[in-house]
């Protein structure tokens, strides 16, 4: 269900409310209902993993309900979000010590296969969970620990397997495929079940390090807004480089950074970052409006602007530059998707007595 609902929302396939009804009802019941049976630890008939997709479930139409006005009633027949936040703790509780989770009820099998089922490998419901508690599991260190027992799994029961070519293949297996597991050989959806895991979790540690230096700086990237009008509204000046056509200020940021970062895709930034030139170095006397036209480029983009003084490397002392420098610098780095602005560097070249 948690699957056909991304799907059907990724897809922009516009269920009726009717719909959307059921599918909270359902899932509202399945939650509370895992839930009770979780916490009382009833062995017969709790299904951790059911617990977690119904809670991600949930999370995931309150998300859409915050998003469209005509879906705003179903957010009141949900679970609330410290229900739900209890709900992933207790999944976590039923956590092996290898790391992983012990099979429970079967997605589905196939009766006329001898028996045969198919079970939900943790790493599919893990990386839902990331996406919709990502921010919860990682500022709570009892859950940190799990995820780190998570990832020594990984590292511990990685396969590698020859074919008869000679061809080597790398990968995680589920247990399901019995006779490949003894021969060593990896299944091609839990493997690509733990790289989306694991891409995910890189993401959501990428997002709580933006937001944790963001909030070092005083910016909350919730508050950006995105418009082009005070760059529109500044008064160009005109460039001339050796052997090209006259320019203009603006044009030149427009064309050779502006337009090339907002033509990136998120996961164009991710995979490739900015190309370069994604720098400019402005130089003039005071009033010539620098910091207006960093201002004016971080608006442009939507992105949160960080400016930085001399003040942030000499706050400790002259001596103590050099470390300051290394520390800021290591934070800024931990930031996507912000213009950066270094105001008045040339005060640390000054003399001082």
């Amino acid at each position: 269900a948690y699957w056909f609902v991304d799907g059907a929302i990724g897809a922009g396939v516009a269920l009726p409310q009717s719909t959307w009804q059921k599918i909270a009802s359902w899932a509202s019941n399945e939650f509370h209902r895992q839930l009770i049976y979780v916490t009382a630890e009833n062995d017969a008939l709790m299904d951790p993993p059911s617990l977690a997709m119904a809670a991600c479930l949930i999370n995931r139409i309150r998300r859409l309900s915050d998003e469209e006005r005509e879906l705003a009633s179903l957010s009141r027949m949900l679970p609330s979000l410290v229900e739900l936040e209890v709900g992933i703790e207790q999944v976590f509780t039923k956590q092996s010590e290898s790391g992983i989770w012990h099979r429970y009820f079967p997605l589905f099998h196939f009766p006329k296969g001898g028996g045969a089922a198919d079970y939900c490998f943790s790493f599919e419901f893990l990386e839902a969970i990331l996406t919709e508690f990502g921010t919860f599991v990682l500022r709570n260190p009892a859950l940190l620990d799990r995820v780190k027992r998570v990832i020594r799994w990984c590292d511990t029961h990685e396969l590698e397997f020859t074919d008869a070519t000679g061809k080597k293949y790398r990968g995680w297996s589920s247990g399901g495929e019995v006779r490949s597991l003894a021969e060593g050989k990896s299944e091609s959806w839990a493997t690509a079940s733990v790289h989306m895991f694991l891409t995910q979790l890189d993401r959501r540690i990428s997002d709580l390090l933006d937001e944790l230096v963001l909030k070092g700086f005083g910016i909350d990237r919730r508050a950006v807004t995105e418009s082009s009008k005070k760059f529109e509204q500044m008064i160009d000046a005109d460039l001339r480089f050796l052997g090209e056509r006259p320019t203009t200020l603006k044009k030149v940021i427009e064309e050779e950074i502006l337009k090339k970062a907002k033509a990136l895709t998120a996961e164009g930034l991710i995979r490739e970052g900015l190309p370069v030139p994604r720098s400019v170095l402005l130089f003039g006397p005071p009033g010539t409006s620098k910091s207006r036209l960093a201002k004016a480029m971080a608006e442009y983009l939507g992105w949160p602007l960080v400016t930085i003084t001399p003040s942030e490397f000499l706050g400790k002392g002259v001596e103590h530059v050099h470390a300051q420098v290394d520390e800021k610098f290591r934070d800024l780095m931990d930031l996507r998707k912000a213009v950066v602005f270094f105001d008045e560097m040339d005060a640390l070249a000054q003399t001082r007595e």
